[in-house]
């Protein structure tokens, strides 16, 4: 798959993302607007892999995720009403393993940041849908294999805009008593396989729980989000046993 000229993508440990399960990948593209939606869902299906669905509602979207559990929900940053964050933060609470993603035609940082800390795993710009017919299509690929994407000729700008932004204080993190879990085997430099066998949950929940944690910690890497979490006190630091003394020699 050929990849856009313009885009930051942020991959695991490995720099690499995990080979594609047999299932198709459901996107369920929330959107009232005709045109928005026709030329997304037609991108969807024409891919190998991929099937669509559509609501034209948050009260529709939400539903229909309860219902189908998709693995992307896909959505403008106004859904007939509603905010893109407002609809990913109910979103996450209805169908938590769904990866959220916003398609918009704003490059504003503000909106950007928004729609990132509500739990996006991609801002992608609409333009770059125009430019490029793979686009679309390897971002939701890529969100569904851990990964998260930052689109438009303005990404790096966004980007740097949010990152040089202050780290706020530990107790606005708002991380979740799982997150706790798994950033504290983060730290400890497991394995998303190893991650799961120790929490008893799927690696794809562990990719899930990855992604949330560097958004909400502000940083790209799980190396990033260990110093984050041993310098603010998110986890627990064990003390180092020192070594018996040596007995004196005779």
């Amino acid at each position: 798959m050929s990849r856009p000229a313009r885009f930051m993508t942020l991959r695991d440990e490995r720099g690499e993302v995990a080979a594609t399960s047999n299932s198709a990948i459901h996107v369920l593209v929330a959107t009232d607007q005709w045109d928005y939606r026709e030329a997304v869902t037609r991108a969807i299906e024409e891919a190998d892999g991929f099937e669509a669905s559509v609501a034209e509602s948050e009260t529709q979207a939400l539903e229909r995720l309860d219902r189908d559990h998709p693995e992307v929900l896909l959505l403008d940053l106004h859904v007939n009403g509603a905010d893109a964050p407002s609809v990913i933060e109910r979103a996450r609470q209805v169908a938590p393993e769904t990866v959220c993603v916003v398609l918009t035609a704003s490059t504003n940082p503000t909106d950007m940041a928004a729609v990132l800390k509500a739990g996006a795993a991609a801002y992608l710009v609409k333009q770059e849908l125009r430019d490029h017919r793979e686009y679309l299509r390897h971002a939701l690929w890529l969100v569904c294999h851990g990964g998260f994407m930052v689109g438009g000729a303005s990404a790096v700008g966004l980007v740097q805009d949010v990152v040089s932004r202050p780290i706020p204080p530990k107790h606005r993190y708002e991380l979740t008593p799982r997150e706790r879990e798994v950033l504290e085997n983060i730290v400890k430099k497991m394995s998303n396989n190893q991650i799961a066998e120790a929490l008893l949950i799927s690696p794809q929940a562990v990719k899930h729980h990855v992604s949330r944690i560097l958004s909400k910690l502000h940083v790209a890497t799980r190396d990033e989000a260990a110093e984050v979490a041993q310098r603010q006190g998110l986890v627990h630091r064990r003390n180092r046993r020192r070594p018996p003394p040596r007995a004196p020699s005779s």
